[in-house]
């Protein structure tokens, strides 16, 4: 029998989760490939050993409320499972923050025991230390310098783990050409195959022209302040808006200060963190999916895992073109596309998408979906996947 441990400092056992989200469709992938999958987190104790299916040979391992423990006792306790596992047996890393936890577990798990390790790389994880300046004060500066380094020695040292899997194209080229990485594959963001439905969810323009986003409310990653600008002319301009966020918010101030600046407060609804199947739900009762993504280091080397859910919906997707977006989707073909950071267009796009809205939707719905089928469907990448944790298949 062949295994695949997913281990991580990030939360995995939460669908609403991007992390979460995209282990289980690897999950779910490996076990159409007579591999048992078991997903696991320093943030759940291992200590006893506690298994909970939640797909065909897909389980997490641990105590399944939060528990945090040491990564000390995290390694020893996970030694001890793979060492109970019958067959060879696959890890692989989501990272996370912590470099020194990587580190641990490489030369335990890779260099003293022998194991195969993967690793799934979607972000250049360096963006989060150039933002602190020295107008943060000298030591907070120097700290940062630290974990920036500490950072960019952790990207030279993936080459020596056994396979990477890369999210998009550039950040597969940025490791190929700087890191000469040999053994990888790319696997874009990724969804439950679905069913082609009919579009059925006309906008009535005496009513509120429906939008939503969901996941972290971020206001630098999302450009949430360029939305909630355009949102404020096309409201002067008498559109009826209304726009359901779903998500965590990483800076409530900021926000209901946007919110109040751009005289949104009848406009915009705040709706929590809910669990993910309920925010699936409440996307397919919009009339449009928006994420407005800048060009940022992040942005460009990522590709936003809630692409592919909204997508899947069926409802029409409002995107901006960083990444791997134009890859993939086109616009007024299978969404609504628009240049990065501009105000402008997103005012123009949604201005546009709203007045033409009957004629346009079904369409773009029809598109979406077969995209979604053809391109982001998890269970098209179980031969891939499968061949990089254990037929070490390169380039694939």
């Amino acid at each position: 029998m062949k295994n695949v441990i997913i281990y991580s400092q990030q939360e995995l056992f939460n669908s609403k989760t991007a992390a979460g989200n995209r282990m289980t469709k690897y999950a779910k992938a490996l076990a159409l490939m007579d591999c048992k999958v078991y997903i696991t987190s320093i943030h759940h104790s291992l200590e006893k050993s506690i298994v909970h299916e939640f797909s065909r040979n897909c389980y997490y391992l641990g105590n399944i409320d939060r528990d945090k423990q040491t990564m000390f006792s995290y390694i020893y306790r996970l030694k001890k499972i793979i060492d109970r596992l019958s067959g060879e047996t696959v890890l692989l890393l989501y990272p996370y923050n912590n470099i020194l936890f990587e580190v641990l577990c490489f030369v335990f798990f890779k260099i003293l025991c022998k194991k195969s390790i993967c690793v799934e790389v979607n972000e250049r994880r360096i963006h989060y230390y150039d933002l602190y300046g020295i107008n943060m004060g000298l030591l907070i500066f120097i700290k940062y310098k630290i974990l920036r380094l500490s950072v960019l020695i952790s990207e030279y040292t993936m080459k020596y783990y056994d396979g990477l899997i890369f999210i998009s194209k550039n950040i597969e080229n940025l490791y190929r050409k700087k890191y000469s990485i040999k053994n990888f594959i790319r696997i874009p963001i990724l969804c439950e195959t679905v069913n082609v439905l009919p579009f059925t969810y006309l906008y009535d323009d005496s009513k509120s022209f429906e939008i939503a986003f969901s996941g972290q409310i971020n206001i630098n990653k999302e450009n949430i302040d360029l939305l909630f600008y355009a949102l404020g002319v096309l409201l002067k301009e008498g559109y009826r808006i209304r726009i359901n966020m779903y998500g965590p918010i990483t800076d409530e101030k900021k926000i209901h200060l946007l919110i109040e600046n751009n005289n949104l407060s009848d406009v915009v609804r705040l709706c929590g963190d809910l669990k993910y199947e309920e925010v699936m739900i409440n996307l397919q009762k919009s009339h449009l999916l928006v994420v407005i993504r800048g060009n940022t280091m992040q942005n460009f080397y990522g590709f936003s895992t809630k692409l592919s859910d909204y997508l899947s919906t069926g409802v029409p997707v409002l995107v901006t073109d960083v990444s791997d977006v134009s890859e993939y989707l086109k616009d007024n073909v299978n969404a609504f596309v628009i240049n990065p950071d501009s105000s402008a267009e997103i005012i123009k796009k949604i201005r546009y998408i709203i007045n033409n809205y009957n004629q346009k939707a079904g369409y773009i719905s029809k598109n979406a979906f077969r995209v979604v089928n053809n391109k982001f469907a998890y269970i098209l990448y179980k031969e891939k996947i499968d061949g990089l944790f254990f037929e070490k298949k390169r380039n694939i």
